[in-house]
């Protein structure tokens, strides 16, 4: 078929030449990320919203995978999962598990925007705070569409209208939730070292907001895709955006 590619699966080795830089700089980001986001409850919400989404898929991409929750939790509840990032040594930490999910689990490097799986291969997606940092999301949001199997749902989620005011709130009560998860202690010193980790992503690339009508329409325009469910994102409190979109059966609507 055209434009279908076969993906190449990620066994556990040291980085390649030419990769190590780059993948080491983006695993130490994930596991600082990951230190502060899974001990909130907003994250946490966020994670259950797509997990219960996606309750009827059975054979799910979890893409930007990063550190791997969603990818556990689904794992964990019976499903075959692909997790999916851009550099091996983000994905360390999920291949170094791979061996207690055997074959349900596979682990792929590749880029969003021209995914390594052919036409249908999946019945779920999740894509999790990956949009605001994509350069096409175009080009991504049409690749997902063409991985998914009719029937199949695709959820993304992201920020929505952040600017100074709203985002330093934000911050505040990411930092409260931490402080009432680990103690002040503890919390502070996880803090110390997120934020200026944050603000050096936050300058290293695109950071793109979308109100959930436009997420809406680029969803819709992707391909094939029916938006079901859109609602606030926990992690922002009110704001953002978390879509479930479905892929319409063409064979059935034209019976």
């Amino acid at each position: 078929m055209a434009g279908d590619k076969i993906a190449m699966e990620l066994s556990p080795k040291p980085p390649q030449k030419g990769e190590s830089k780059t993948g080491e700089y983006w695993a130490d980001i994930m596991a600082t990320f990951d230190a502060v986001f899974s001990n909130l409850e907003s994250y946490k919400n966020m994670m259950r919203f797509a997990i219960d989404s996606l309750a009827d898929s059975q054979n799910v991409l979890d893409s930007s995978a990063g550190t791997g929750h969603l990818t556990l939790a689904m794992l964990d509840q019976g499903k075959s999962v692909t997790a999916l990032d851009l550099h091996q040594g983000i994905l360390a930490p999920l291949a170094a598990k791979k061996e207690a999910y055997g074959s349900r689990l596979k682990i792929v490097v590749g880029d969003g925007t021209e995914l390594p799986f052919l036409t249908g291969s999946f019945d779920g997606m999740a894509s999790l705070q990956v949009l605001p940092y994509v350069d096409s999301p175009d080009a991504y949001l049409a690749e997902h569409a063409r991985v998914l199997a009719p029937g199949g749902r695709l959820v993304v989620s992201g920020p929505s209208s952040l600017d100074l005011s709203s985002g330093a709130m934000v911050m505040v009560n990411w930092y409260n939730e931490l402080k009432s998860a680990l103690g002040q202690d503890r919390a502070s010193s996880t803090w110390g070292d997120f934020v200026p980790k944050l603000l050096e992503m936050s300058r290293s690339g695109p950071f793109k907001q979308y109100s959930k009508d436009e997420i809406t329409d680029m969803l819709v325009q992707s391909g094939d895709l029916s938006v079901v469910d859109i609602t606030d994102n926990p992690l922002y409190y009110g704001s953002g955006y978390l879509a479930v979109a479905e892929k319409l059966d063409r064979a059935k609507l034209n019976q």
